[in-house]
């Protein structure tokens, strides 16, 4: 009897033990440090995407592009300066304009946020210090009886509208440690439940940003502190346990208004990226360098990194925009059409191509047209 009681035990510590191991795995936290991180490795976009897709829309873009959002059948764009969101199909045609600048019913004056809803047929779209979470269908009409009062005033934010539940997640720039750095509500405006900032939170700045990109199934975000110095780290937001759980950080020199850190999720890596800045200059386009560290989510082997487009013979990206190009589980990266035709001329002077990569090169050459729209170049983001 005690043999059998002590077998029972065994098997009950070795359950316990594999469910904690497990759990653990998950929430495993990894610290990088950047005098561990020496050269840097050319980075294959085809590691990271199962295909390229490149499209040239039918219109040119007018203003600094944002976020690009891509679905199954269309292609969303913010546009900054003057602020917009733009919907087109997957061919490229463009289809209608989402809202627009101005103060009257379904305008706005600067986006932040938006999410394309393809099976609720629902665009929403959140601007700076957003009272409610504007909706549209995608014939662009609004619909004031379906926007989202939100239940905080939210300098930026970032949200995820679950149709079929009706519930709003939301990811908050806190101004003051009682303030929710996140919480989830109803289309009313009632709470499920929330996380004060405590530590996270910053002095009223509107130079920091929240950032997150959903890549995953994770709610994952981090804070950019342009001036003040704050720890850089990539967090969860995890609503079973209502815990903003941390997830990966840089160990390196902090320099406020000269660096900027920041975070992304994918899949299978992460990534940090490092920008030098000029003090007193639009932190979005004044960049002077942009590196990047690739850290692999199951070696947590992590290194500098060069991404480029081996699908067109090796051209490079423009590091400061590819930040933003992944989103949702894609790659969406914006280019217009006389600077690819330049980079493809002079990349098919390459003897050492393979003769696959020479030809659809070649194809693509011939059909961009300088005077058409830009060119999107989208891909599905490796899950294996």
């Amino acid at each position: 009897m005690k043999y059998k009681f002590y077998i029972r035990l065994l098997f009950l510590y070795v359950f316990i033990l594999s469910c904690t191991s497990g759990k653990d795995s998950i929430t495993k936290f990894i610290s990088v440090d950047i005098q561990n991180i020496k050269e840097e490795v050319e980075l294959p976009i085809s590691e990271l995407t199962d295909s390229l897709e490149i499209i040239q829309l039918d219109s040119i873009l007018k203003g600094f592009i944002g976020m690009r959002i891509i679905t199954d059948h269309y292609i969303g764009i913010m546009l900054y300066d003057p602020s917009n969101f733009l919907l087109f199909n997957r061919q490229g045609k463009f289809i209608t304009s989402i809202g627009s600048e101005g103060y009257g019913p379904g305008e706005y004056q600067a986006l932040y946020h938006a999410q394309l809803d393809e099976k609720a047929q629902r665009v929403y779209l959140a601007p700076y210090t957003a009272k409610q979470i504007l909706t549209y269908d995608l014939k662009g009409r609004f619909l004031p009886k379906e926007c989202i009062k939100l239940s905080y005033l939210s300098p930026k934010n970032y949200f995820y509208v679950d149709h079929h539940k009706k519930r709003v997640t939301v990811i908050n720039l806190p101004f003051s440690k009682e303030e929710p750095i996140a919480w989830v509500q109803d289309f009313k405006g009632n709470i499920y439940q929330k996380i004060a900032a405590k530590h996270l939170a910053l002095r009223p700045d509107y130079s920091n940003e929240i950032v997150a990109s959903h890549n995953t199934q994770a709610f994952e975000f981090n804070i950019l502190a342009f001036i003040q110095r704050q720890s850089d780290t990539l967090y969860h937001f995890d609503k079973q346990e209502n815990k903003i759980i941390p997830k990966l950080t840089l160990n390196a020199p902090r320099q406020p208004g000269k660096i900027i850190y920041s975070y992304l999720e994918l899949p299978l890596d992460y990534f940090i990226t490092l920008e030098t800045i000029q003090m007193g200059n639009n932190p979005y386009t004044d960049i002077s360098n942009t590196s990047f560290v690739q850290v692999n989510k199951k070696t947590q082997q992590s290194q500098y990194v060069k991404i480029v487009n081996d699908y067109l013979g090796g051209i490079d990206f423009v590091p400061s925009t590819l930040f933003n190009s992944f989103r949702n589980g894609y790659f969406a990266y914006p280019q217009d059409a006389i600077t690819l035709r330049e980079q493809l001329a002079k990349a098919l002077e390459n003897p050492d191509l393979l003769p696959e990569v020479r030809t659809r090169m070649s194809n693509l050459l011939r059909q961009l047209k300088e005077k058409d729209g830009d060119v999107m170049m989208i891909g599905k983001l490796k899950t294996e």
